[in-house]
């Protein structure tokens, strides 16, 4: 890091491809580095496949499709995804098993969005590696170590201990972000500056319910100093008409006296 630059950290998307990409870089790595996931479990039945319409890099056979097979016990299709630190996934779940994501929530207003797409059952959620969040999904209740379906979001369980879909289900990741440390350079004094005085008026608006009190909010003569934090006089600005008067007034004060100490010698 350079001189007059200091680290800052946000979240910034990043593109990993879908979740088929995801899932074929991660396997055999330890560590998850590079990659939004810490734990992937995916169990017979499953294919990849396509599915129109959500997201836009699906069309390449990137959805998982958990598959549901209700003559063959441990022949249904199951999943678990944990999100790793630093990272958050959108990931998006249909299921066949109509109005299921509704019917089976336990806390609302808490995924993205949940709704029924014509026959199927649809929810999007964003997973966050630094809250721990992760889902997993087992369409036949037929895999030990994965429930149901189970989604838990910030410590909560917004679906815990669900019933079976009984039907298969789509899973998919449409975006992914990294929490990442980056440098910005340090403000200039102009910058600040300017920062103060928007502050200073957006105050002055909330206060008179008005447009701005002034361009400068130390007054005519003076500026805003950055590193002081206070209002000091302004060497550059131009004198108002009161200083003229000033200085006029001030020469004539001198002209008097220099004539009445003349007028007292003669």
């Amino acid at each position: 890091m350079g001189d007059g630059e200091f680290m800052v950290r946000e979240w910034v998307e990043i593109e990993l491809g879908g979740l088929k990409d995801i899932v074929y870089a991660q396997t055999g790595r330890t560590g998850f580095n590079k990659y939004p996931f810490e734990d992937i479990d995916i169990r017979q039945a499953f294919q990849w496949t396509a599915r129109a319409g959500i997201g836009s890099d699906e069309s390449d056979g990137q959805v998982l499709r958990l598959r549901h097979n209700a003559f063959f016990k441990d022949d249904s299709g199951a999943a678990s995804f944990k999100a790793a630190n630093n990272y958050k996934v959108e990931m998006v779940l249909i299921s066949d098993n109509y109005d299921y994501f509704n019917d089976e929530m336990l806390i609302k207003n808490r995924v993205e969005e949940e709704k029924n797409i014509v026959t199927d059952s649809y929810v999007r959620f964003i997973l966050d590696g630094n809250t721990n969040d992760y889902v997993s999904i087992d369409t036949g209740s037929d895999h030990s170590g994965i429930a149901n379906f189970n989604l838990r979001l910030n410590g909560d369980f917004i679906y815990k201990d669900s019933k079976k879909m009984s039907n298969d289900c789509d899973v998919m990741v449409t975006r992914v972000w990294y929490y990442q440390e980056m440098t910005e350079p340090e403000p200039t004094d102009d910058e600040r500056q300017e920062e103060a005085i928007e502050e200073f008026n957006e105050e002055y608006k909330n206060e008179q319910g008005d447009g701005d009190l002034t361009t400068n909010p130390c007054g005519a003569g003076f500026i805003y100093d950055p590193v002081l934090d206070r209002c000091v006089i302004d060497e550059n600005a131009p004198p108002e008409w009161t200083d003229y008067i000033i200085v006029v007034g001030a020469f004539a004060l001198v002209g008097v006296a220099i004539g009445v100490i003349q007028w007292r010698r003669s």
